[in-house]
């Protein structure tokens, strides 16, 4: 039974995961300031890190053309079992578009919106999001796509208008800090920049040529990380020791663009592509958590759980107290609690199934 009935291009499919890569900027902050100004270091050993958990998944996805994460679990585990972990699915990434509204709520709360109640921030992510949910993956797709190429612009015309601000020296000295707090910054890195991507597996059964699969994922990791790259070194040039420090570097950073006195205080537009990523995260973790609902619950359709998911979402991140202890927990715990899902899980599934490759013949 087909759900979703629609249809994304190859091409699509990179843009669309350049996208989620590069949207999780805000995140790459919080999980890059142990190793200081060595963050972006730690950010180009997670990227070959992210590439093993992401060929993993891709090669599951491969061996299962047309099939999503749901039906892959129960083809490999069984009925009961499988659907055992297309639940815990189901909950990981409804709690990931949570932590997503939360961190970009707490955003606007701590800069623009100081005394706008929060709840009145979750309800708008909840109600755009729902809103584009209900319009299938092939909207939120071309949605996603503009959004992408906006952000791009804007990326480019910042690093232009940044230069004059930007020191080398603040690259260096070079691994001056303990090796413990690389590892923890690159651990967290891989898990929540490049790991969560596993959404996929509820996408990727959608696109058109399944034969090139891995090869536009994989154009889209080199792009939305090599974007990423840039916006971390430029971070970091800018800011330097301010950068482990604050809650939102890139917020500092725009305020210090200035051209002739006429373009100052640019936060506004920071604000606004990062509202754009927030859209873009948080539509394709609820969409991936209504199609596992709806898959498990053998509904005609997902629409029937947007609202409700998106509302339980909402209603989690409002319980996500305290900044400095919510940002704690996205360093030293988020990490491990996302393991099972990200690495453990499909690299078993993997295993199994090419274990058991005879008995599932390529459609």
């Amino acid at each position: 039974m087909k759900i979703e009935k629609g249809k994304i291009s190859n091409l699509q499919l990179t843009i669309l995961f350049a996208a989620l890569i590069l949207a999780s900027d805000p995140a790459l902050a919080n999980a890059g300031a142990p190793a200081k100004n060595n963050g972006w270091l730690a950010f180009l050993v997670a990227i070959v890190m992210g590439s093993i958990i992401i060929y993993i998944f891709t090669s599951l996805s491969q061996k299962f053309p047309g099939k999503n994460l749901v039906q892959i679990n129960s083809m490999i585990y069984g009925r009961y079992l499988g659907s055992f972990i297309s639940i815990c699915y189901l909950w990981y990434f409804c709690h990931l578009a949570s932590n997503n509204i939360w961190y970009n709520s707490a955003i606007y709360v701590n800069t623009i919106l100081k005394d706008t109640p929060e709840a009145v921030i979750y309800i708008s992510f909840i109600l755009i999001t729902a809103y584009a949910l209900r319009k299938g993956l092939e909207v939120i797709t071309r949605s996603v796509v503009f959004l992408f190429l906006l952000i791009v612009v804007i990326i480019i015309i910042s690093e232009f208008l940044l230069l004059k601000e930007m020191k080398i020296k603040y690259l260096l000295p070079i691994m001056d800090i303990p090796m413990r707090d690389f590892l923890v910054s690159t651990f967290s890195i891989t898990t929540l920049n490049f790991g969560e991507s596993i959404v996929f597996l509820m996408i990727m059964g959608r696109v058109t040529n399944v034969k090139i699969l891995k090869k536009s994922v994989f154009m889209g990791l080199i792009i939305g990380s090599g974007l990423l790259l840039l916006i971390s070194l430029t971070t970091t040039m800018v800011l330097g020791p301010v950068e482990s420090i604050a809650f939102i570097p890139s917020f500092h950073m725009y305020r210090l663009i200035n051209v002739g006195d006429i373009f100052t205080r640019m936060e506004a537009l920071l604000l606004g592509m990062l509202q754009a990523m927030a859209f873009i995260r948080i539509s394709l973790f609820l969409y991936g958590a209504v199609m596992v609902g709806a898959q498990l619950f053998n509904m005609r359709s997902y629409l029937p759980l947007v609202l409700p998911v998106a509302i339980i979402a909402g209603n989690i991140a409002y319980l996500q107290r305290g900044v400095e202890l919510r940002l704690d927990y996205g360093v030293n715990t988020l990490p491990y609690y996302s393991l099972p899902y990200e690495l453990i899980i499909p690299l078993l599934s993997l295993i199994l199934a090419s274990v058991k490759e005879k008995r599932y013949p390529k459609e």
